[in-house]
């Protein structure tokens, strides 16, 4: 198998993993609000609803079905990385910025539970190698003959 076509089945796949997770952690959190994080024991079990500021819980869970909206995006996307390079390309660069926003809250408020902070570094790190697998796709259809198997297939009429 060469690296293009290792690039060509490792990308989407990718992809849905990262859908997989915004489905999952958008859907607990629409669903449970602002408790996720002390349900799944990431943070402590304080927060009773009513000490829950209400503009949170609502702001949370408002961003949590965008999340999983973007789950629903990400997974369509896979499906035609090979031609999608602007919309990767804003995908992961929203990706790096939240994790960039994640380290500004870290340097105004102090360390989250240690799952968090991986979580940022991953933000920070993914968008490169996802990048970097979808121009190595692009560059193998610049190069790849037309009755290649690297040639990337055509649509049915």
């Amino acid at each position: 198998m060469t690296a293009e076509r290792a690039s060509a089945g490792t990308l989407p796949i990718l992809l849905r993993v990262i859908a997989a997770n915004a489905f999952i952690t958008g859907s607990l959190c629409i669903v449970l609000g602002p408790d996720f994080a002390s349900v799944l024991g990431l943070a402590p079990a304080s927060i009773d609803r009513n000490g829950v500021d209400v503009n949170l819980a609502q702001e949370f869970r408002f961003m949590a079905v965008w999340w999983f909206g973007a789950g629903l995006y990400l997974w369509s996307l896979a499906a035609r990385v090979r031609t999608a390079t602007k919309e990767l390309r804003i995908v992961c660069a929203l990706l790096f910025a939240s994790g960039a926003a994640r380290w500004v809250t870290f340097a105004l408020l102090g360390w989250p539970h240690p799952l968090f902070v991986v979580v940022a570094g991953i933000e920070i790190v993914a968008p490169l190698p996802l990048l970097w697998l979808q121009a190595r796709m692009t560059l193998a259809d610049v190069e790849a003959p037309p009755n290649s198997h690297l040639a990337p297939r055509s649509a049915p009429d």
